[in-house]
């Protein structure tokens, strides 16, 4: 999730704006596969906010607000 984070960043910097979904992003960031949650392999969600984003993982293992993670650690 912290390099989606980042992909986002960048594209917004590239773009203007936030990727508007998953798809998008994959494609700025020129992914083969999109990255998926190592313990659910399934893909992670990105939705847009009314103040920016949220990256979430889709087995509850934690989100990213428009860069703002929900755990604690350096991980």
């Amino acid at each position: 999730m912290n390099t989606l984070c980042t992909d986002q960043a960048s594209y917004c910097d590239s773009n203007g704006e936030w990727a508007p979904d998953m798809e998008q992003l994959n494609q700025f960031a020129r992914r083969t596969r999109p990255l998926t949650c190592p313990e659910s392999a399934e893909e992670y969600i990105l939705e847009l906010s009314d103040c920016g984003y949220v990256i979430r993982c889709p087995a509850e293992h934690g989100s990213i607000e428009t860069g703002r993670r929900s755990w604690t650690g350096g991980n």
